[in-house]
């Protein structure tokens, strides 16, 4: 039979791993939700395989009345025979559990591999404890099975809201967010060698903490990007301690550093940090009075507002205005307590967090929560709103139907042909591979 190029593709470099890796994996850990109405075959709402180092026996399996959570081991040399199986008869054979992922006599044109994507330890699709090289392949029409709205109750079993709660719980994924994987069978294969453990941004300096695991820290180097302003930074550094120090000469504004083995060239991990996109895993000592000024002088722009000290329904109004506009554009961040050219007034009074965030939160809808952040500058306290950009685009004011963009250093209501961009490319993300992060 036939296969796909795409999926022969994957199936080598799934083996090309597996054959390169053999020594650094102990076991492979197979956890499969299925669903199925009485007399009728097992159906895929997801599975998730993921090569372990170290031997686990525990496993746990959940039978409900039409859907199953089930776990299980495997042999790192069973994968090829299961890709193989998977591609050629449609079939998944998990804790005696035989799941369809399509009809036989449709093979083989409706098995199908998406495309492979290399998952850091920051993305922000899926926790991985290691930098992991993720692979996922899907069946079509009838045998892609959502996962059951039900409360999954039972005498012996845990309560469960619905099959999505358990997913998200057990397996690490989220389904409603992420429905393009509905019916899909993931693949991942973490590389143990080392892992960038953190960062720490200073005036001149970026230190590097790596945590070394089944590699070498001597066959570790680090290649580093930074920017401000006016400068450009690119340099490599090889790791001699844990803690590795890199001189940039200036405070970056943006920052992306890699590490990768040197003798192969293989990209182990790599983390970034740019303060207009990131969240909560943000490197520390970024959000301090000099690189708060930075921003002040580098003025408004596509990625940063300044806002007076007022707090009547008005600047509120403009607040979530300003935050629906980030989100639907590429995230960007409010500063409070700073006039439009760049004067520091500060803020007063207690609560102000509370009252940003509900006031952006209460506006806009699908909700927004921003991360709020308080410096000193000048003895007055200047607070930070960051916005990341949108993962459910588009937001709209609440109770007035209208989304706000980001154009130059003002906001703007979005087109209709904006809308529909915005609409067409979530129906895009549904139907085909989701939106995961470039890092």
């Amino acid at each position: 039979m036939a296969i796909r190029p795409e999926n022969q593709d994957a199936r080598n470099r799934i083996l090309s791993i597996v054959k390169r890796r053999n020594t650094k994996y102990r076991t492979v850990f197979v956890q499969g939700a299925f669903t199925h109405k009485k007399g009728k075959t097992w159906k895929n709402c997801l599975t998730k395989i993921t090569a372990l180092d170290s031997k686990v026996t525990q496993a746990t399996s959940f039978e409900y009345d039409t859907f199953s959570y089930v776990e299980g081991f495997m042999t790192l040399e069973s994968i090829p025979p299961l890709v193989d199986t998977l591609l050629e008869k449609g079939l998944l054979v998990i804790a005696d559990y035989p799941v369809r992922l399509v009809e036989e006599v449709k093979l083989p044109d409706t098995i199908l591999f998406r495309e492979s994507q290399y998952l850091s330890t920051q993305n922000s699709f899926m926790d991985v404890k290691w930098p992991t090289d993720f692979f996922w392949c899907q069946g079509t029409g009838d045998f892609i099975a959502r996962p059951p709205h039900d409360r999954l109750v039972d005498l012996d079993k845990p309560l469960y809201p619905d099959a999505y709660k358990l997913i998200e719980h057990k397996m690490g994924v989220d389904l409603v967010k992420s429905d393009g994987f509905i019916g899909a069978v993931l693949f991942l294969f973490p590389n143990y060698q080392a892992k960038i453990a953190g960062l720490k941004i200073g005036m001149q300096n970026v230190l590097v903490e790596v945590l070394v695991g089944r590699g070498k820290l001597n066959n570790l180097l680090a290649k580093v990007y930074a920017r401000n302003e006016r400068k450009v930074c690119q340099t490599e550094v090889p790791f001699e301690k844990d803690e590795q120090a890199i001189h940039i000469g200036f405070r970056p504004l943006e920052l992306e550093v890699c590490i990768l083995d040197k003798g192969t060239g293989e990209l182990i991990d790599q983390r970034w940090f740019n303060p207009y996109t990131i969240g909560s895993q943000a490197p520390t000592g970024e959000w301090d009075e000099e690189f708060v000024r930075h921003l002040v002088n580098g003025g408004e722009d596509l990625h940063v507002e300044f806002k007076p000290n007022k707090r009547d329904e008005r600047d509120k109004e403009e607040w979530a205005e300003t935050a629906i506009a980030f989100a639907n554009k590429e995230g960007g961040i409010i500063l409070i307590g700073v006039r439009d050219n760049g004067t520091i007034e500060g803020v007063q009074g207690a609560g102000i967090e509370d009252v940003i965030s509900k006031s952006v939160r209460d506006r806009c809808e699908p909700p927004i929560e921003p991360v709020i952040r308080q410096v000193m500058i000048e003895d007055k306290y200047v607070y930070i709103v960051q916005v990341k950009e949108g993962s459910n685009k588009p937001h709209f004011r609440r109770g007035k139907g209208v989304a706000f963009i980001r154009s130059g250093s003002t906001d703007r209501p979005m087109s209709r042909y904006e809308l529909d961009e915005v609409c067409n490319d979530r129906l895009r993300a549904s139907q085909g591979f989701p939106d995961l992060p470039r890092h």
